[in-house]
This record gives structure tokens, C-alpha cells and sequence, in this order.
């Protein structure tokens, strides 16, 4: 799946990922733990982001590996909140980074 991330998200979760492979595992995990259906949702601004811009625009595309539930939860999410993908990848990532209750604890 491909997917665009705002530049503070980027950057931040960049900052988790040690291994090849971290930030599908980050992505993976977010969704799995995040209430999709009543999370605050990062509204997302069209064009790219540098640092220093509104840092709800978009940084460019990532390619990452996700499981056939974690796209069909990412799915089911975006119809039934009128939300693009990316709005809910950004969003459960955001609730991740915030959140104490996940796995990965690298610095």
C-alpha cells in the first residue's frame, strides 16, 4: 500500500524505525489498536511539506507491506467515515505515537 504521511508524523514514527520492515509493523499496529471509528482524524492538505509549512500537508509517497486486514480495516474506515486512506493511516499513527499501550519502544 502506498501511503503519505504529514511531515511531523513522518518525521516523528521516522524516528521509531530502526529495521527495514518498522514502519509497516508501526502502521500495522496502529491500526490494529486504534478505535478507527471515533479517533480524532488529521484533516489533510493537498501538496507536499517541508519543514517549516503547514505541517498537515503531505510528505512524499511510502511504499509499505500491510496484511489483508489491516487494508480492509484502513477501508472500511475511510467509506463509513467519509475519510481518505491516508487521512486514516496519518490519524491512527498519530493516536499510536501518543499512546503508551504500544509494542515498539525504540528511541
Amino acid at each position: 500500500m502506498v501511503c503519505r504521511f504529514t511531515f511531523d508524523i513522518d518525521e516523528a514514527v521516522r524516528a521509531k524505525t530502526i529495521h527495514k520492515g518498522d514502519l509497516s509493523l508501526i502502521i500495522e499496529e496502529a491500526i490494529a489498536l486504534a478505535e478507527l471509528a471515533t479517533m480524532d482524524v488529521i484533516v489533510l492538505r493537498p501538496g507536499r511539506n517541508t519543514a517549516g509549512e503547514d505541517n498537515n500537508k503531505l510528505v512524499d509517497a511510502t511504499t509499505v507491506l500491510l496484511s489483508a486486514q489491516a487494508v480492509a480495516k484502513i477501508i472500511k474506515a475511510s467509506k463509513d467515515r467519509k475519510i481518505s486512506r491516508n487521512s486514516v493511516i496519518n490519524s491512527a499513527v498519530n493516536w499510536w505515537l501518543n499512546n503508551a499501550a504500544h509494542s515498539m519502544t525504540r528511541r
